[in-house]
């Protein structure tokens, strides 16, 4: 179900930035570009994980 929410994810983006594809792999690329920039997101992150002990496929 993630994998499939990345993909239409990547489509909607690509579409509005005007390429023909987004990689997946981009996309976590550039989450974690951000998660090492803005420590508030990775604050935000940390505590959803926490929630869901770190592992939904537990």
């Amino acid at each position: 179900m993630e994998h499939r929410r990345l993909r239409r994810y990547c489509d909607q983006v690509a579409d509005d930035i005007g390429v023909v594809q987004v990689a997946g792999a981009e996309v976590v690329r550039v989450l974690l570009g951000l998660l090492d920039g803005d420590s508030d997101l990775a604050a935000r992150v940390a505590q959803e994980l926490a929630r869901s002990g770190g592992n939904r496929r537990r």
